[in-house]
């Protein structure tokens, strides 16, 4: 069995499960987890993603970190815990991010979305519709994050599946592509059973 989790939220994000953050850490250690990585939807200094329900405020992150670190101290002796956010990487908040990674031990690259031809942000989600030129602007954001060692792990690296009823040539292109680019810099791609379990697209 996996005894690790890199990938979780927080009541901060707004559509987590668990209110206390200690729960989870008591879940895990009964659950016989050896390590866990607190990986919160990363809060924004410049306000790009404007949705409801998504991401910590930028004022929250300190009082997110101080509480990661008293629980680190407190279960020592039982698991090993780390800071860490999700963030999406776009052009021009490269400085930010490498803020937000300097400050925590883990970042994971979850790429929600990506500008479009007109400069708005064009989000993966059920009913999108993006087409060949669009999503492998999703794979170059993957690659220059990676180039300029933002994330250590991609998350879901599947996500812009979401909407989607069939697997084909682009759809296919784009996974190697990934896969590719993964192998290419040793970074990690996580298996995320999020969708699967939603039933939004086999």
């Amino acid at each position: 069995m996996q005894n690790f989790n890199f990938h979780q939220h927080t009541f901060r994000c707004k559509h987590a499960d668990i209110i206390e953050d200690e729960e989870y850490i008591k879940e895990y250690i009964k659950e016989g987890f050896k390590r866990i990585t607190f990986t919160d939807h990363c809060p924004e200094k410049n306000i790009i993603d404007t949705r409801d329900n998504v991401r910590m405020l930028y004022d929250e992150k300190e009082e997110y970190l101080t509480v990661i670190q008293k629980l680190k101290e407190k279960y020592a002796n039982q698991i090993i815990i780390e800071s860490g956010f999700e963030v999406e990487y776009l052009p021009g908040e490269e400085k930010n991010l490498k803020e937000l990674k300097k400050e925590t031990d883990r970042l994971i690259l979850g790429q929600h979305f990506i500008y479009d031809k007109n400069g708005n942000l064009k989000y993966f989600r059920n009913h999108s519709n993006f087409d060949r030129k669009e999503l492998l602007t999703y794979v170059s954001y993957i690659e220059e994050a990676i180039k300029l060692g933002i994330p250590d792990i991609i998350a879901h690296p599947d996500v812009y599946m979401l909407g989607k009823d069939i697997f084909g040539d682009a759809e296919a292109e784009v996974a190697h592509k990934i896969c590719q680019i993964a192998e290419k810099y040793n970074t990690p791609l996580e298996i995320n059973l999020a969708q699967i379990f939603n039933h939004t697209y086999y």
